[in-house]
């Protein structure tokens, strides 16, 4: 017999669980700054409310591009430790970010409606992801 007792088990981390923890961090870091881009760059839209000046020329306005760019290589970036059925539907972090910065920076109110808006999207998110297949064995065996 040739079996191993729990003692002696090993408590090393999969590698396949750490790319998806991974994959999951950047995928999330990823939403929150393009939500935050738009925030910055809602901020000079306002600021250059009477288009006097170029958009070009404002220093935030190019924060928040380099942002947005950071943020979509993150999220391009995620699919190559995690599985689609996972970052997919992280992009939901985008909305409620979205709101809770558009709060924060802009001082936009919160409706009602855009919360049971928030509200739905992430439980539609959290039913996908908890859905998906666990492994690409699980994936090839549904098709």
């Amino acid at each position: 017999m040739n079996q191993t007792s729990p003692s002696h088990r090993s408590t090393a981390i999969d590698p396949s669980n750490a790319n998806i923890i991974i994959g999951t961090i950047v995928a999330i870091v990823g939403n929150i700054l393009i939500s935050l881009s738009y925030q910055i760059q809602k901020l000079v839209h306002r600021a250059n409310a009477d288009g006097k000046r170029s958009y070009l020329s404002f220093p935030l306005w190019w924060l928040g591009f380099l942002l947005i760019v950071v943020g979509e290589v993150g999220n391009f970036l995620a699919y190559g430790w995690a599985p689609a059925t996972l970052v997919a539907p992280l992009g939901a972090i985008s909305v409620v970010s979205n709101c809770i910065l558009a709060r924060i920076i802009v001082k936009e109110p919160l409706s009602h409606r855009s919360a049971a808006g928030v509200t739905l999207a992430l439980l539609g998110a959290a039913v996908v992801a908890y859905s998906a297949p666990t492994s690409q064995s699980e994936d090839a065996a549904a098709a």
